[in-house]
């Protein structure tokens, strides 16, 4: 994308930040004011801010929010779906919600702190250089962040907007331009030096993507590093973490085309940004775009054609979004599964979803997902070759979402490509999948 220079408006309060991160709910949730684990409404205010220099699209106009719905939004929906449950902790410390990152774990804990199990081949616990890289079964605290209000991946956004970061990734820590083979790893948290942010991503693959975006307190995008998208006709090219062809490390910032506040974001070959209206804005690769596109590489960021979204996740190719209650999924790598939001049925109204980067091709077409419902249910489904139905078996490919058995209402889960966690309302934590037992069993935090 070219920058021009813009004036933007006022800086949102700094309170619209602390209301956004108050909720702290699941590994997707960075976002104002929220009804759900993801988020939804948020608070404006003014702030004490300077007048910045933004980016801004010189792509096609961007339609109107109401302009975006297509049939997806006018699909129906539950009158209330109500709102995801908050962790009300029997025994502290424990984890309110969770992320995961290259086969780690990581919970922020109702302590403020955040605690990590699982790989450390690249430093992903956090326990810095002398540590070693030895993984481990048992939730560890990160050293040195405290006051943490969010986690996503290995990055922890404290209550002042200042985010923190550890393990595999683009974390700013150099300057100026660098090839795309060039890696970082940051064994003890890092502070990125950015402006205060409501959310983050940082995408941690050890070559073929190496960037980040943060949505930013003012509402405005700050993106940088490269991701990789492959064609079959001309093999990988590097991209920037605008969608555009990749030109360097330095980070850039932009606003949504029509103007409104950024408040979630998530990076990927595909990357996508949420509004503080609910709309989802899309650029990248056109496999997982969710909406129509001429060109096989789409720099410019539009709206999918649902609104009203409550809860959001994508990892990897894999894309799902919860509207009205309803459930739509879309994504994929060499094939397009879904090219547009497709309806995943449910009989009872869904509050929070979470999708798992389970490759999606010609060769495995199906992805995998988890999702809360209004009853506070937790439903999954999808590829099951490593137990991850939670129902006791192997193998089985579940198309249509199957209940897992818990002992309590489900606050928050968190699928990876081969495993599943979820937090219950009394702040339990149960697991399954590979390494583990094919339904749940409970982790311990000490």
């Amino acid at each position: 994308m070219r920058i021009r220079t813009a004036q933007w408006r006022s800086h949102r309060a700094l309170a619209f930040m602390f209301c956004a991160l108050s909720s702290a709910g699941g590994m997707a949730s960075f976002v104002g004011c929220a009804s759900d684990t993801n988020g939804t409404e948020s608070t404006e205010g003014t702030a004490d801010g300077a007048t910045n220099h933004v980016e801004a699209s010189d792509g096609p106009e961007s339609p109107d929010a109401a302009d975006a719905s297509s049939d997806v939004a006018d699909s129906g929906g539950f009158a209330d779906a109500g709102s995801p449950l908050t962790v009300k902790c029997t025994k502290s410390p424990c984890p309110v919600s969770l992320s995961a990152a290259r086969g780690t774990y990581c919970a922020l804990l109702d302590t403020g702190r955040v605690a990590c199990w699982g790989d450390n081949s690249s430093y992903q616990l956090g326990q810095g250089a002398d540590s070693g890289i030895q993984g481990s079964d048992v939730p560890l605290e990160v050293p040195g962040v405290e006051g943490a209000v969010a986690v996503r991946g290995t990055c922890a956004v404290l209550g002042d907007g200042v985010v923190k970061c550890w393990g595999q990734g683009n974390f700013l820590q150099a300057n100026g331009p660098r090839p795309p083979a060039t890696t970082n790893v940051a064994p003890s948290p890092v502070t990125l030096p950015i402006p205060p942010a409501m959310g983050i991503s940082v995408t941690s693959d050890v070559l073929d993507n190496l960037g980040g975006c943060a949505a930013l307190v003012s509402g405005e995008l700050l993106c940088w590093g490269y991701f990789v998208w492959y064609s079959v006709a001309s093999g990988p090219k590097f991209l920037d973490a605008g969608g555009t062809p990749y030109a360097d490390y330095s980070p850039t910032i932009s606003i949504l085309s029509d103007g409104h506040a950024a408040v979630d974001v998530m990076v990927g070959p595909t990357s996508f940004a949420r509004d503080e209206r609910g709309v989802i804005w899309s650029w990248g690769a056109q496999s997982s775009l969710g909406r129509v596109s001429s060109m096989n590489l789409d720099p410019y960021p539009m709206p999918i054609s649902i609104d009203g979204v409550t809860s959001f996740d994508a990892s990897a190719a894999n894309a799902c979004a919860v509207a009205r209650g309803q459930v739509y999924c879309w994504g994929g790598y060499d094939t397009i599964l879904f090219a547009t939001p497709t309806l995943i049925p449910f009989d009872v109204a869904v509050v929070s979803v979470a999708t798992a980067p389970t490759l999606v091709s010609k060769v495995n077409p199906h992805g995998f997902a988890c999702a809360i419902t209004a009853k506070h249910d937790l439903y999954c489904w999808g590829d099951n070759s490593n137990g991850m139905i939670g129902n006791g078996t192997r193998t089985t490919l579940e198309l249509v979402p199957v209940k897992v058995d818990l002992p309590g209402p489900v606050a928050t889960v968190r699928p990876t490509s081969n495993q599943v966690c979820a937090v219950l309302e009394n702040g339990e934590l149960y697991c399954w999948g590979l390494g583990r037992k094919t339904t749940p069993e409970r982790v311990v935090f000490q």
